[in-house]
This record gives structure tokens, sequence and C-alpha cells, in this order.
């Protein structure tokens, strides 16, 4: 079963709908594409601050590990220097 044909006007109004719902879709789009590239540009501003933030924190802890490990290493070793004539002693037997 077939359909009667359109007629002028009303496949022009469907026509004139058809592209109005298009340049309304493709204005949409650039839209959100603008939106989504100046995500983008933030979300990667944002990715650049935190990497330095970690660069920066992990130089920090480095350096405070080392202070620590220089003076645990410094006391260790004033701890063992007085009990030196005592090892001699106990090495030795004298």
């Amino acid at each position: 079963m077939s359909e009667p044909p359109l007629s002028q006007e009303v496949f022009e109004r469907l026509l004139k709908r058809e592209r109005s719902s298009r340049k309304e879709a493709e204005r949409l789009l650039d839209q959100k594409s603008v939106e989504l590239y100046h995500t983008n540009v933030s979300l990667r501003a944002l990715a650049d601050e935190l990497e330095l933030r970690v660069q920066k924190r992990t130089a920090e802890l480095e350096s405070e590990r080392n202070r620590a490990v220089a003076s645990s290493e410094a006391l260790r070793a004033s701890a063992v220097l007085p009990m030196l004539p005592i090892l001699s002693v106990n090495i030795y037997g004298s």
C-alpha cells in the first residue's frame, strides 16, 4: 500500500524543518567542541601543575630523607667511637 505523494507545500515545510534541525545540531556540535577544547586545555594545565607539585614534593622528601640518613649515620658514628676502646679490649683480651 503506497502513500499519496506529498504536496509541494508539505514537502517544503518538511525540508525547512530538516534544514533547521541540521543547523541547530551543527551549532550545538560546534559549541560542545569548543567547550571540550577549553576543558582539555584546563585539564592539561592542571596536570602540568600537579606534575610540578609532585616533582617539588619528591625533591623535598628526598632531601629530608638524605638529612635523616646523615643524622642517623652521625649518631651511629658518635655512639660507636666512645665504645672503640671497650671493643678493642674485648677483641684482643686486654
